[in-house]
């Protein structure tokens, strides 16, 4: 699956929380790339997603993400209907 689209999108909701301070984001960003980006704010783009997606991210979730590729990739996960 492609997750550029979803990549995008994150992207876009950390350059809209982060404003001017959010520059060269791809794959590869990690919070420590953004000036501000804490762990308040880890929450906000967190809760963001969670409504943008309509998905719900756990705890054990976000522990694995390092960048936002990481993200993308959980996004995809639990955008993924789980086989039965």
């Amino acid at each position: 699956m492609d997750h550029g689209p979803i990549l995008a999108d994150l992207i876009e909701i950390v350059t809209d929380i982060f404003g001017g301070r959010a520059r060269n984001l791809g794959h590869a960003t990690t919070a420590s790339d953004v000036p501000g980006w804490d762990s308040m704010q880890m929450i906000n783009i967190i809760m963001t997603v969670q409504d943008k997606f309509d998905i719900e991210l756990e705890n054990e979730d976000i522990d694995r993400v390092q960048c936002l590729g990481d993200f993308a990739d959980l996004v995809a996960e639990k955008l993924t209907p789980v086989m039965a």
